[in-house]
């Protein structure tokens, strides 16, 4: 099985602020206290191994699930990080759809739905040939969650990715 946990709250996040792989925020008191509460709701979750996005606001939430499975090893990814916005980074999310297939827009530095798509697949097919019979937590973000939904569910209709944003500390199951 593998399980997605998306980070806890961080100002950005309430605000309504991009931030990507390049804003390397830290979970505000909300959210370092919905981590805790998360630890708590899934300590007796039997796991194998964890994996985290190296980014601070994953990490954090990642330090409160440790301390229910101490002896679980814990690897971190590159490929995790959050989408890379460029230009976008720090913005006001209204700016931008550029969560939308149809209507994609060049923005300067922004990794493009494809690229991101490309290195998430790549991180699933490794698991999945590696540990297809192991339980596995994935720490990481909203768009790399969206593109989880999409490698295991396929894309939405509509091609507009919003629709499969994930909230702070929601928990997504797949079968591997």
């Amino acid at each position: 099985m593998i399980y997605f946990l998306r980070h806890g709250q961080t100002d950005d996040n309430v605000n309504h602020i991009i931030s990507g792989a390049e804003s390397d925020v830290s979970l505000n008191e909300i959210g370092v206290s919905q981590a805790k509460q998360m630890a708590q709701e899934i300590k007796d979750l039997k796991l194998d191994m964890i994996f985290c996005s190296p980014m601070i606001r994953a990490k954090q939430t990642l330090n409160e699930i440790v301390k229910f499975h101490k002896n679980v090893p814990v690897f971190f990814d590159e490929r995790l990080v959050e989408r890379f916005h460029g230009v976008l980074e720090g913005q006001p999310a209204t700016v931008a759809n550029h969560w939308d297939m149809n209507h994609q827009v060049h923005y300067d530095g922004l990794e493009s739905i494809e690229q991101m798509f490309s290195r998430i697949k790549s991180f699933l097919n490794e698991i999945l040939d590696k540990y297809a019979d192991k339980n596995i937590l994935i720490v990481a973000h909203n768009g790399v969650g969206v593109l989880f939904k999409c490698f295991f569910l396929g894309f939405p209709k509509s091609g507009d990715l919003k629709e499969w944003f994930v909230d702070n500390l929601e928990i997504l199951t797949f079968e591997n």
